[in-house]
Protein backbone atom coordinates (compact mmCIF):
# COMPACT_ATOMS: atom_id res chain seq x y z
CA UNK A 1 0.00 0.00 0.00
CA UNK A 2 2.61 2.35 0.76
CA UNK A 3 4.81 1.75 -2.05
CA UNK A 4 1.40 2.75 -4.06
CA UNK A 5 1.11 5.81 -1.99
CA UNK A 6 4.79 6.85 -2.88
CA UNK A 7 4.39 6.41 -6.77
CA UNK A 8 1.21 8.20 -5.88
CA UNK A 9 2.98 11.00 -4.84
CA UNK A 10 5.53 10.92 -7.52
CA UNK A 11 2.86 11.23 -10.23
CA UNK A 12 0.87 14.41 -8.88
CA UNK A 13 4.65 15.77 -8.52
CA UNK A 14 5.51 15.42 -11.99
CA UNK A 15 1.77 17.14 -13.06
CA UNK A 16 2.73 19.92 -10.93
CA UNK A 17 0.23 19.11 -8.07
CA UNK A 18 2.36 19.91 -5.30
CA UNK A 19 -0.10 19.97 -2.64
CA UNK A 20 -1.80 16.66 -3.54
CA UNK A 21 1.96 15.19 -3.79
CA UNK A 22 2.97 16.88 -0.36
CA UNK A 23 -0.23 15.18 1.27
CA UNK A 24 0.68 11.89 0.00
CA UNK A 25 4.49 11.91 0.68
CA UNK A 26 3.75 12.86 4.52
CA UNK A 27 1.24 9.83 4.23
CA UNK A 28 3.93 7.38 3.35
CA UNK A 29 6.29 8.90 5.63
CA UNK A 30 3.92 8.23 8.67
CA UNK A 31 4.00 4.47 7.28
CA UNK A 32 7.52 4.55 6.56
CA UNK A 33 9.26 6.96 8.33
CA UNK A 34 12.56 5.55 7.33
CA UNK A 35 12.45 6.57 4.28
CA UNK A 36 15.49 8.91 3.05
CA UNK A 37 14.05 9.68 -0.55
CA UNK A 38 10.87 10.16 0.34
CA UNK A 39 12.26 12.94 2.53
CA UNK A 40 14.01 14.34 -0.31
CA UNK A 41 11.48 14.14 -2.63
CA UNK A 42 8.94 16.48 0.14
CA UNK A 43 11.63 18.91 0.64
CA UNK A 44 12.34 19.59 -3.05
CA UNK A 45 8.25 19.99 -3.21
CA UNK A 46 8.55 21.89 -0.14
CA UNK A 47 11.55 24.41 -2.28
CA UNK A 48 9.59 24.97 -5.25
CA UNK A 49 6.30 25.75 -2.91
CA UNK A 50 8.96 28.42 -1.20
CA UNK A 51 8.13 26.75 1.86
CA UNK A 52 11.60 27.14 3.20
CA UNK A 53 11.84 25.86 6.88
CA UNK A 54 9.81 22.65 5.76
CA UNK A 55 11.98 22.63 2.58
CA UNK A 56 15.31 22.39 5.17
CA UNK A 57 13.57 20.61 7.72
CA UNK A 58 12.94 17.46 5.03
CA UNK A 59 16.99 17.87 3.42
CA UNK A 60 18.37 17.56 6.69
CA UNK A 61 16.05 14.40 7.71
CA UNK A 62 16.88 12.42 4.44
CA UNK A 63 20.33 13.46 5.10
CA UNK A 64 20.34 12.26 8.89
CA UNK A 65 19.18 8.60 7.24
CA UNK A 66 21.78 7.98 5.22
CA UNK A 67 20.13 9.92 1.71
CA UNK A 68 22.19 9.22 -1.26
CA UNK A 69 24.18 11.83 -3.03
CA UNK A 70 24.44 14.06 -0.26
CA UNK A 71 26.13 16.59 -1.91
CA UNK A 72 22.89 17.37 -4.26
CA UNK A 73 21.05 17.82 -0.97
CA UNK A 74 23.98 20.31 0.63
CA UNK A 75 23.93 22.13 -2.74
CA UNK A 76 20.35 22.73 -3.06
CA UNK A 77 20.09 23.60 0.87
CA UNK A 78 22.68 26.66 -0.36
CA UNK A 79 20.12 27.52 -2.47
CA UNK A 80 17.38 27.73 -0.21
CA UNK A 81 19.39 30.22 2.26
CA UNK A 82 20.91 32.43 -0.47
CA UNK A 83 17.59 32.36 -1.49
CA UNK A 84 16.95 33.71 2.15
CA UNK A 85 19.73 36.21 2.49
CA UNK A 86 21.88 33.62 5.02
CA UNK A 87 24.89 33.80 2.55
CA UNK A 88 27.00 32.50 5.45
CA UNK A 89 25.25 29.63 5.65
CA UNK A 90 24.67 28.90 2.10
CA UNK A 91 28.42 29.09 1.39
CA UNK A 92 28.66 26.76 3.94
CA UNK A 93 26.22 24.11 2.05
CA UNK A 94 27.77 24.84 -0.83
CA UNK A 95 31.66 23.69 0.61
CA UNK A 96 29.95 20.86 2.44
CA UNK A 97 29.06 19.52 -0.55
CA UNK A 98 32.25 20.22 -2.73
CA UNK A 99 34.14 17.97 0.66
CA UNK A 100 31.96 15.11 -0.26
CA UNK A 101 32.55 15.53 -3.81
CA UNK A 102 35.35 18.08 -5.56
CA UNK A 103 34.05 18.25 -8.63
CA UNK A 104 30.63 18.61 -7.96
CA UNK A 105 29.94 21.37 -11.02
CA UNK A 106 26.41 22.62 -9.34
CA UNK A 107 28.09 23.62 -5.92
CA UNK A 108 30.64 25.32 -7.61
CA UNK A 109 28.67 27.13 -9.92
CA UNK A 110 26.12 28.29 -7.21
CA UNK A 111 29.37 29.48 -5.31
CA UNK A 112 30.92 31.18 -8.39
CA UNK A 113 27.51 32.90 -8.28
CA UNK A 114 26.99 33.90 -4.88
CA UNK A 115 30.52 35.20 -4.95
CA UNK A 116 29.26 37.24 -7.93
CA UNK A 117 26.29 38.61 -5.80
CA UNK A 118 28.76 39.94 -3.29
CA UNK A 119 31.25 41.54 -5.20
CA UNK A 120 34.06 38.96 -5.61
CA UNK A 121 34.47 38.66 -9.31
CA UNK A 122 38.50 37.01 -9.19
CA UNK A 123 37.25 34.47 -6.69
CA UNK A 124 34.32 33.78 -9.00
CA UNK A 125 36.41 33.64 -12.12
CA UNK A 126 38.85 30.88 -10.25
CA UNK A 127 35.57 28.89 -9.76
CA UNK A 128 34.19 29.18 -13.13
CA UNK A 129 37.90 28.59 -14.41
CA UNK A 130 38.41 25.42 -12.35
CA UNK A 131 34.67 23.73 -13.80
CA UNK A 132 35.49 24.47 -17.27
CA UNK A 133 38.71 22.53 -16.15
CA UNK A 134 36.40 19.58 -14.84
CA UNK A 135 33.92 20.06 -17.76
CA UNK A 136 35.18 22.03 -20.72
CA UNK A 137 31.90 23.11 -22.81
CA UNK A 138 30.04 23.82 -19.36
CA UNK A 139 27.94 26.65 -21.21
CA UNK A 140 26.90 28.51 -18.30
CA UNK A 141 30.28 28.74 -16.68
CA UNK A 142 31.34 29.88 -20.09
CA UNK A 143 28.56 32.66 -20.65
CA UNK A 144 29.40 34.14 -17.02
CA UNK A 145 33.31 34.25 -17.41
CA UNK A 146 31.78 36.59 -21.09
CA UNK A 147 29.82 38.68 -18.14
CA UNK A 148 32.34 39.24 -15.78
CA UNK A 149 35.65 40.70 -18.19
CA UNK A 150 35.50 42.61 -21.36
CA UNK A 151 37.63 41.55 -24.19
CA UNK A 152 38.53 37.97 -22.86
CA UNK A 153 39.91 36.86 -25.73
CA UNK A 154 40.29 33.29 -24.54
CA UNK A 155 36.53 33.09 -23.41
CA UNK A 156 35.49 34.23 -26.95
CA UNK A 157 37.32 31.63 -28.32
CA UNK A 158 36.09 29.06 -26.32
CA UNK A 159 32.54 29.99 -26.46
CA UNK A 160 33.08 30.45 -30.87
CA UNK A 161 34.72 26.54 -30.32
CA UNK A 162 31.31 25.18 -28.41
CA UNK A 163 28.63 26.66 -30.65
CA UNK A 164 30.54 24.64 -33.49
CA UNK A 165 29.74 21.54 -31.57
CA UNK A 166 26.92 19.61 -33.10
CA UNK A 167 25.90 17.92 -29.92
CA UNK A 168 25.03 21.48 -28.56
CA UNK A 169 21.43 21.73 -26.80
CA UNK A 170 19.72 24.39 -27.86
CA UNK A 171 19.02 26.21 -24.62
CA UNK A 172 23.16 25.83 -24.33
CA UNK A 173 23.24 27.68 -27.71
CA UNK A 174 20.99 30.38 -27.01
CA UNK A 175 22.68 31.67 -24.23
CA UNK A 176 26.26 31.20 -25.76
CA UNK A 177 24.72 33.17 -28.83
CA UNK A 178 23.56 35.71 -25.91
CA UNK A 179 27.16 35.96 -24.32
CA UNK A 180 28.69 36.16 -27.96
CA UNK A 181 26.63 39.07 -28.87
CA UNK A 182 27.78 41.06 -25.75
CA UNK A 183 31.19 39.98 -26.11
CA UNK A 184 30.96 41.97 -29.51
CA UNK A 185 28.68 44.94 -28.20
CA UNK A 186 31.77 44.85 -25.77
CA UNK A 187 34.00 46.06 -28.70
CA UNK A 188 31.83 48.15 -30.46
CA UNK A 189 31.16 45.30 -33.51
CA UNK A 190 27.44 46.47 -33.71
CA UNK A 191 26.75 44.52 -36.41
CA UNK A 192 28.37 40.61 -35.53
CA UNK A 193 26.54 41.52 -31.98
CA UNK A 194 23.22 41.66 -33.70
CA UNK A 195 23.72 38.73 -35.91
CA UNK A 196 24.04 36.92 -32.40
CA UNK A 197 21.19 38.58 -31.01
CA UNK A 198 18.93 37.56 -33.78
CA UNK A 199 20.12 34.12 -33.74
CA UNK A 200 19.56 33.98 -30.33
CA UNK A 201 15.91 35.60 -29.89
CA UNK A 202 14.79 33.09 -32.58
CA UNK A 203 16.06 30.32 -30.61
CA UNK A 204 14.21 32.10 -27.57
CA UNK A 205 10.77 32.52 -29.54
CA UNK A 206 11.19 28.72 -30.43
CA UNK A 207 11.29 28.64 -26.48
CA UNK A 208 8.88 30.34 -25.13
CA UNK A 209 6.29 30.75 -27.91
CA UNK A 210 4.60 33.56 -29.60
CA UNK A 211 3.65 36.72 -28.22
CA UNK A 212 -0.18 37.36 -27.70
CA UNK A 213 -0.71 40.97 -27.74
CA UNK A 214 -4.39 40.20 -27.21
CA UNK A 215 -3.66 38.22 -24.09
CA UNK A 216 -1.70 40.67 -22.79
CA UNK A 217 -4.70 43.23 -23.33
CA UNK A 218 -7.22 41.24 -21.84
CA UNK A 219 -4.82 40.64 -18.68
CA UNK A 220 -4.31 44.48 -18.26
CA UNK A 221 -8.08 45.41 -18.92
CA UNK A 222 -9.42 42.63 -16.55
CA UNK A 223 -6.59 43.84 -13.34
CA UNK A 224 -8.34 47.47 -14.03
CA UNK A 225 -11.50 46.42 -14.31
CA UNK A 226 -11.52 44.06 -10.78
CA UNK A 227 -9.51 47.05 -8.96
CA UNK A 228 -13.03 49.13 -9.88
CA UNK A 229 -15.20 46.04 -9.23
CA UNK A 230 -13.71 44.43 -6.36
CA UNK A 231 -10.92 46.07 -4.46
CA UNK A 232 -12.49 49.95 -4.52
CA UNK A 233 -15.70 48.21 -2.68
CA UNK A 234 -13.71 46.83 -0.04
CA UNK A 235 -14.20 48.45 3.44
CA UNK A 236 -10.79 48.62 4.85
CA UNK A 237 -8.96 48.97 7.93
CA UNK A 238 -6.37 51.62 8.12
CA UNK A 239 -2.99 50.28 8.07
CA UNK A 240 0.03 52.88 8.97
CA UNK A 241 2.68 50.33 6.92
CA UNK A 242 4.43 52.59 4.07
CA UNK A 243 7.10 50.02 2.73
CA UNK A 244 8.71 51.25 -0.48
CA UNK A 245 9.12 49.72 -3.69
CA UNK A 246 10.13 49.92 -7.50
CA UNK A 247 8.51 48.96 -10.59
CA UNK A 248 8.62 49.29 -14.35
CA UNK A 249 10.18 47.97 -17.54
CA UNK A 250 12.52 45.34 -16.40
CA UNK A 251 15.76 46.73 -18.10
CA UNK A 252 14.66 50.61 -17.09
CA UNK A 253 16.99 51.01 -14.21
CA UNK A 254 15.41 49.72 -11.19
CA UNK A 255 18.80 47.99 -10.18
CA UNK A 256 20.95 51.13 -9.76
CA UNK A 257 18.06 53.33 -8.48
CA UNK A 258 17.77 51.11 -5.61
CA UNK A 259 21.66 50.52 -4.97
CA UNK A 260 21.72 53.96 -5.04
CA UNK A 261 19.01 54.73 -2.28
CA UNK A 262 20.39 51.36 -0.40
CA UNK A 263 23.29 53.69 0.26
CA UNK A 264 20.91 55.70 2.44
CA UNK A 265 21.68 54.12 6.37
CA UNK A 266 17.76 53.91 6.77
CA UNK A 267 17.04 51.70 3.62
CA UNK A 268 17.91 48.04 2.77
CA UNK A 269 17.75 47.26 -0.68
CA UNK A 270 15.10 43.68 -0.59
CA UNK A 271 16.09 42.79 -4.29
CA UNK A 272 13.32 40.95 -6.18
CA UNK A 273 10.77 39.81 -4.07
CA UNK A 274 8.74 37.32 -5.54
CA UNK A 275 5.50 37.99 -3.01
CA UNK A 276 3.12 39.70 -5.21
CA UNK A 277 4.26 37.76 -8.38
CA UNK A 278 3.57 34.28 -6.52
CA UNK A 279 0.08 35.28 -5.56
CA UNK A 280 -0.73 36.27 -8.92
CA UNK A 281 0.51 32.81 -10.40
CA UNK A 282 -1.09 30.61 -7.28
CA UNK A 283 -4.38 32.91 -7.01
CA UNK A 284 -4.67 35.37 -9.85
CA UNK A 285 -7.17 37.54 -7.55
CA UNK A 286 -8.64 39.59 -10.95
CA UNK A 287 -10.42 36.40 -11.96
CA UNK A 288 -13.73 37.10 -10.59
CA UNK A 289 -13.76 33.21 -8.96
CA UNK A 290 -10.42 34.24 -7.02
CA UNK A 291 -11.48 37.96 -6.09
CA UNK A 292 -10.73 39.41 -2.53
CA UNK A 293 -13.11 38.81 -0.24
CA UNK A 294 -12.87 41.11 2.15
CA UNK A 295 -10.68 43.14 4.95
CA UNK A 296 -9.54 40.38 6.99
CA UNK A 297 -8.07 38.43 3.67
CA UNK A 298 -6.38 42.04 2.75
CA UNK A 299 -5.32 41.96 6.94
CA UNK A 300 -3.96 38.56 5.99
CA UNK A 301 -2.21 39.61 2.63
CA UNK A 302 -0.87 42.26 4.67
CA UNK A 303 1.01 39.97 7.79
CA UNK A 304 1.98 37.63 5.40
CA UNK A 305 4.11 40.11 3.29
CA UNK A 306 5.16 41.75 6.59
CA UNK A 307 6.33 38.57 8.10
CA UNK A 308 8.26 37.28 4.74
CA UNK A 309 9.99 40.76 4.88
CA UNK A 310 11.11 40.62 8.60
CA UNK A 311 11.81 37.51 8.35
CA UNK A 312 14.60 37.84 5.61
CA UNK A 313 15.86 41.65 7.02
CA UNK A 314 15.69 41.29 10.37
CA UNK A 315 15.97 44.59 11.63
CA UNK A 316 15.69 46.58 8.70
CA UNK A 317 14.28 50.33 9.00
CA UNK A 318 12.70 50.24 5.49
CA UNK A 319 12.74 47.67 2.69
CA UNK A 320 12.86 48.36 -0.74
CA UNK A 321 10.92 45.31 -3.04
CA UNK A 322 12.45 45.97 -6.07
CA UNK A 323 10.56 43.38 -8.34
CA UNK A 324 9.96 45.07 -11.67
CA UNK A 325 6.65 43.66 -12.66
CA UNK A 326 5.23 44.63 -9.73
CA UNK A 327 3.95 47.44 -11.53
CA UNK A 328 0.65 44.50 -13.05
CA UNK A 329 -0.35 44.84 -8.92
CA UNK A 330 0.09 47.92 -7.67
CA UNK A 331 -3.88 48.07 -7.70
CA UNK A 332 -3.74 45.45 -4.78
CA UNK A 333 -0.36 46.50 -3.05
CA UNK A 334 -2.00 50.17 -2.75
CA UNK A 335 -5.03 48.68 -1.42
CA UNK A 336 -3.67 46.28 1.41
CA UNK A 337 -1.00 49.32 2.26
CA UNK A 338 -2.69 52.83 1.09
CA UNK A 339 0.77 54.23 2.66
CA UNK A 340 3.03 52.51 0.41
CA UNK A 341 5.65 54.41 -1.71
CA UNK A 342 5.86 53.60 -5.24
CA UNK A 343 9.18 54.29 -7.59
CA UNK A 344 8.69 53.59 -11.13
CA UNK A 345 11.48 53.41 -13.11
CA UNK A 346 11.58 54.53 -16.74
CA UNK A 347 13.97 54.87 -20.07
CA UNK A 348 13.91 55.84 -23.31
CA UNK A 349 11.75 52.58 -24.57
CA UNK A 350 14.36 52.35 -27.29
CA UNK A 351 17.46 52.04 -25.40
CA UNK A 352 14.88 49.51 -23.18
CA UNK A 353 14.44 47.80 -26.13
CA UNK A 354 17.99 46.90 -26.97
CA UNK A 355 18.59 45.62 -23.44
CA UNK A 356 15.67 43.29 -22.68
CA UNK A 357 16.67 42.06 -26.27
CA UNK A 358 20.05 41.28 -24.98
CA UNK A 359 18.93 39.38 -22.41
CA UNK A 360 18.29 35.01 -21.73
CA UNK A 361 15.14 35.45 -19.74
CA UNK A 362 12.56 32.52 -19.10
CA UNK A 363 9.33 32.16 -20.68
CA UNK A 364 7.48 34.83 -18.20
CA UNK A 365 9.28 37.48 -20.57
CA UNK A 366 7.49 36.13 -23.74
CA UNK A 367 7.48 39.66 -25.14
CA UNK A 368 11.26 40.23 -24.66
CA UNK A 369 12.55 38.85 -27.51
CA UNK A 370 11.29 40.75 -30.59
CA UNK A 371 11.08 44.49 -30.49
CA UNK A 372 7.59 45.02 -31.91
CA UNK A 373 6.22 42.44 -28.95
CA UNK A 374 8.67 44.88 -26.73
CA UNK A 375 7.16 47.83 -27.62
CA UNK A 376 3.51 46.66 -27.41
CA UNK A 377 4.42 45.14 -24.02
CA UNK A 378 5.93 49.05 -22.93
CA UNK A 379 3.01 50.72 -24.26
CA UNK A 380 0.61 48.16 -22.03
CA UNK A 381 2.91 49.16 -18.94
CA UNK A 382 2.61 52.71 -19.23
CA UNK A 383 -1.36 52.67 -20.02
CA UNK A 384 -1.89 50.51 -17.12
CA UNK A 385 1.01 52.84 -14.85
CA UNK A 386 -1.15 56.17 -15.75
CA UNK A 387 -4.60 53.98 -14.56
CA UNK A 388 -2.64 53.35 -11.60
CA UNK A 389 -1.63 57.04 -10.95
CA UNK A 390 -4.83 58.52 -11.62
CA UNK A 391 -6.17 56.54 -8.93
CA UNK A 392 -3.40 56.52 -6.62
CA UNK A 393 -1.25 60.22 -7.57
CA UNK A 394 -0.14 60.58 -3.85
CA UNK A 395 1.79 57.45 -4.04
CA UNK A 396 3.86 56.99 -6.81
CA UNK A 397 6.84 59.07 -8.65
CA UNK A 398 7.88 58.28 -12.20
CA UNK A 399 11.95 58.37 -11.63
CA UNK A 400 13.57 58.84 -15.55
CA UNK A 401 16.90 56.82 -15.83
CA UNK A 402 18.42 59.54 -18.20
CA UNK A 403 17.34 62.17 -15.46
CA UNK A 404 18.76 60.55 -12.62
CA UNK A 405 22.17 60.02 -14.56
CA UNK A 406 22.52 63.64 -15.48
CA UNK A 407 21.65 65.03 -12.34
CA UNK A 408 21.43 62.10 -9.61
CA UNK A 409 21.56 64.40 -6.59
CA UNK A 410 18.49 66.63 -8.11
CA UNK A 411 16.57 63.27 -8.73
CA UNK A 412 17.86 61.34 -5.38
CA UNK A 413 16.31 65.07 -3.42
CA UNK A 414 13.21 64.41 -5.35
CA UNK A 415 12.83 60.86 -4.55
CA UNK A 416 13.58 61.07 -0.95
CA UNK A 417 11.06 64.13 -0.59
CA UNK A 418 8.64 61.77 -1.64
CA UNK A 419 9.76 58.95 0.63
CA UNK A 420 9.61 61.62 3.61
CA UNK A 421 13.05 60.69 4.40
CA UNK A 422 16.00 63.01 4.80
CA UNK A 423 18.15 63.29 2.12
CA UNK A 424 21.74 62.60 2.61
CA UNK A 425 24.57 65.03 1.05
CA UNK A 426 27.21 63.19 -1.13
CA UNK A 427 24.96 59.93 -0.97
CA UNK A 428 26.50 59.30 -5.07
CA UNK A 429 30.26 59.05 -3.59
CA UNK A 430 29.02 56.59 -0.31
CA UNK A 431 29.99 52.96 -1.04
CA UNK A 432 27.31 50.87 -2.27
CA UNK A 433 25.58 47.69 -0.48
CA UNK A 434 27.56 44.79 -1.47
CA UNK A 435 25.18 42.36 -2.85
CA UNK A 436 23.37 42.60 -5.94
CA UNK A 437 21.49 39.90 -7.39
CA UNK A 438 20.45 40.92 -10.51
CA UNK A 439 21.54 40.69 -14.18
CA UNK A 440 23.12 43.95 -14.08
CA UNK A 441 25.23 43.22 -10.89
CA UNK A 442 28.50 44.06 -12.33
CA UNK A 443 27.16 47.42 -14.59
CA UNK A 444 25.45 49.03 -10.92
CA UNK A 445 28.96 48.67 -9.63
CA UNK A 446 30.72 50.70 -12.17
CA UNK A 447 30.54 54.61 -11.37
CA UNK A 448 27.80 56.43 -12.97
CA UNK A 449 28.05 56.90 -16.95
CA UNK A 450 26.17 57.91 -19.36
CA UNK A 451 27.40 54.96 -22.09
CA UNK A 452 23.93 53.31 -22.18
CA UNK A 453 22.46 56.45 -22.92
CA UNK A 454 21.43 56.37 -26.87
CA UNK A 455 22.86 52.90 -27.48
CA UNK A 456 20.09 52.45 -29.47
CA UNK A 457 21.65 54.01 -32.36
CA UNK A 458 24.43 51.42 -32.52
CA UNK A 459 21.50 49.07 -33.57
CA UNK A 460 19.09 51.98 -35.09
CA UNK A 461 18.00 49.40 -37.81
CA UNK A 462 16.32 47.60 -35.22
CA UNK A 463 13.67 50.25 -35.44
CA UNK A 464 13.26 51.23 -38.72
CA UNK A 465 10.42 49.02 -39.76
Amino acid sequence: MSDSIFQQAWVMSQKGEHKNAISLYQKHIDENPSDADAYYNLAFLYKHSRDFSEAIFNYHKAIELGASKQQEIYTNLGVIYAELNQYDEAQANYRTALRIDANYVPAMFNLGGLQEEHGQKDKARDIYNQILKISPGYSEALVRLAYLDKNNLIVEKKIRRTLRRSNLEVPQKESLLYSLAKICDDRQSYDEALANLDEANQLSRSRVGDYNPEHFVQLMNDICDSFETNLVQIQKAERTESPFFICGMFRSGSTLLEQLLARHKQITAAGELDFFPQLAFKTPWWKPENYINGEQQLSQLAQDYLKDCRSRFPGADYLIDKRPDNFLYLGLILTIFPNAKILHTRRDPRDNAVSILGQQLSNKFVYANQVDSIQHYQSLEQEIINFWKRKFPRNILTVDYEQLIANPETSLERIFEFLQLSSPQNLVDRPRQQVVKTASLWQVREPLHARSIGRWRNYSSLFEK
